[in-house]
């Protein structure tokens, strides 16, 4: 399955019940305070995507940083 099929499906669900539970505008800023660290944290993705480091490290991070 392509990345882009994945990413479609998972925004459709994040929409649909974003809408659904009425907090459409509050999951709208949170992704784009995600998107604006990811723009000035470049490095952050190369350390996610790097093998070498575990699932639980991974979680860890995210629940860290988020």
């Amino acid at each position: 399955m392509s990345e882009e099929l994945i990413a479609y499906r998972y925004s459709k669900v994040l929409f649909d019940l974003s809408e659904q539970q009425n907090v459409l505008e509050e999951v709208h800023v949170y992704l784009e305070y995600i998107a604006k660290f990811l723009v000035q944290n470049e490095n952050f993705i190369t350390l996610t995507k790097n093998p070498l480091l575990l699932t639980e490290d991974r979680e860890r991070i995210l629940k860290a940083i988020f």
